[in-house]
């Protein structure tokens, strides 16, 4: 969380991965004033810095991100905007320092009111929160060519002060998974990021777009790839359960991936 005096708070979720395709380190930004960002780092071993460039937005500003940690336990930030013209508009800089025995530990944030007011789109997300079991089997398809089934554990909280559902999901054979949903007010439309741990099956990790069906009770997300390849994953809700089914298919209406699924919740809904 960010804390300005005199403005409101902005809590952010960021995510980093290094992307072996292209020899890059990716980092996804989400921020609960509605803003997103996707940029790629590049890590300078000798200054001990991470440097990103992100493409410019509507009104053609882009910022130059720098991470220096060159000093131990230390990370000194900055962000310098310019305009169309390369001209710095704006600055931003700070420094984040590692809190005592937590090297190895994911941050937990207090629990305090965020102020944020959530809209009606914010909370059809709630239905989500909790802990589920899930059973799923992946029937035979281009890209598995043997049926399989399994199960996992998924546990759904609440981020950005009440504007992003993350789900942390862990297999029974080890691998995991996380996916973030959130609704743009801009676009006026559900947003939805899925990062695997099983890159043989995934490539990417993608960007879904999302509608809610209150007549079904169904979420449906849906992304076509620069390759022609179009993704369509659904969330059937019932009373403390959910079915969920993911298909891909080729340009050609193939089906290369197949996965279905039942979820039962294990524990109470909690309070968003």
């Amino acid at each position: 969380m960010i804390h300005n005096a005199g403005s409101s708070d902005i809590w952010i979720t960021t995510l980093f991965s290094f992307d072996t395709d292209k020899q890059k380190y990716r980092v996804w930004t989400f921020a609960s004033n509605g803003s997103t960002g996707q940029p790629e780092m590049t890590w300078n071993a000798t200054s001990k810095t991470m440097t990103s460039v992100s493409p410019p937005d509507m009104n053609g500003i882009r910022s130059t991100n720098t991470a220096d940690f060159s000093t131990p336990r230390k990370e000194r930030w900055k962000f310098r905007y310019t305009d169309r013209d390369g001209q710095q508009v704006g600055e931003m800089s700070g420094v984040n320092t590692l809190r005592k025995d937590d090297a190895a530990k994911p941050a937990v944030l207090p629990n305090v009111k965020s102020g944020i007011e959530r809209s009606a789109e914010d909370k059809q997300l709630d239905r989500f929160l909790g802990t589920w079991k899930t059973e799923y089997r992946v029937p035979k398809a281009e890209w598995t060519p043997e049926e399989k089934s399994g199960s996992a554990t998924m546990a759904f909280s609440i981020e950005l002060g009440g504007k992003l559902v993350r789900e942390r999901t862990k297999h029974a054979d080890g691998t995991e998974n996380t996916f973030l949903m959130l609704f743009d007010a801009n676009k006026k439309q559900y947003r939805a990021w899925w990062f695997s741990s099983a890159a043989e099956f995934t490539g990417q990790p993608n960007n879904s777009t999302g509608q809610w069906d209150d007549v079904a009770k169904a979420f449906t997300w849906k992304l076509t790839d620069p390759n022609g390849f179009a993704s369509t994953a659904q969330h059937r809700f019932g009373n403390d359960k959910f079915d969920w089914t993911v298909l891909v298919e080729n340009p050609q209406k193939v089906a290369m991936f197949r996965m279905e699924g039942n979820s039962v919740r294990v524990n109470d809904k909690p309070k968003p």
